[in-house]
């Protein structure tokens, strides 16, 4: 704009942006593959709010910290589609995006690893539609899922299937291992989806601390409605 070089913070770049005078033609992005990253941090965050309406997905294969660090994005405007032929970790996908609110659809997705994938996450009350997506059934860590959620009000039994681990892994990926620390107005848990995974330590340090407004926990039963047994040491 200026033909100059000066060095601009990613608000005062949004703001240059926006003085551009017509016509500015904003080509499509179309997000594919490996997408770890690609739109973590504050530029993307400016870049997002103002042009995500142009950004779509397609057959994403690994989503790690995909959105994370966003501190000011308050609304993802598109869905997030996977793809359907490998197993996609999802670490810290949208990790201290503190002012997120919305959240659109996760399509698709098979999931494997996804530590840390709402974590401190503050602003967010509802978790996005997860549609026609299944769980990994893979060796892969699952820790801190929603901690620091504090507007978090309740987990779908659906969605914590997908997002627990089926197979024996270590103590340190247990999925109940500070799932729910700090979820500060989540009011109930219902049908915890039992492990089956095999732990010689505590499986539930720091499960739902400072959960103060919980007022329901139950685990799923069998289809007969007796209790699920599960080789676990005590929870705290």
């Amino acid at each position: 704009k200026t033909n100059t070089t000066e060095l601009l913070t990613p608000i005062e770049m949004a703001e240059v942006i926006e003085t551009i005078p017509d016509p500015v033609v904003i080509e499509p992005i179309v997000l594919t593959g490996d997408c770890s990253n690609a739109c973590s941090g504050q530029l993307s965050s400016a870049y997002v709010e103002m042009f995500g309406d142009t950004i779509t997905t397609n057959n994403i294969t690994k989503s790690d910290s995909m959105f994370a660090g966003n501190k000011t994005l308050t609304k993802i405007p598109f869905d997030i589609n996977f793809s359907s032929s490998a197993v996609a970790s999802m670490a810290n996908m949208f990790q201290s995006c503190q002012a997120l609110e919305e959240i659109t659809d996760i399509v698709g997705a098979t999931i494997g690893a996804s530590s840390y994938m709402f974590n401190n996450c503050s602003q967010l009350r509802h978790l996005p539609n997860f549609i026609n997506c299944s769980a990994g059934n893979v060796s892969a860590a699952k820790v801190n899922i929603f901690q620091g959620c504090l507007s978090l009000r309740e987990v779908s039994t659906y969605i914590l299937q997908l997002l627990i681990e089926q197979v024996s892994v270590g103590y340190y990926y247990s999925f109940y291992y500070t799932t729910f620390s700090y979820c500060t107005t989540l009011n109930k848990i219902i049908d915890m989806p039992v492990s089956i995974s095999s732990y010689t330590s505590n499986a539930f340090p720091n499960h739902i601390t400072q959960c103060f407004m919980l007022s329901r926990y139950t685990f799923e039963t069998n289809e007969d409605g007796t209790p699920k047994t599960a080789q676990w040491k005590s929870s705290d």
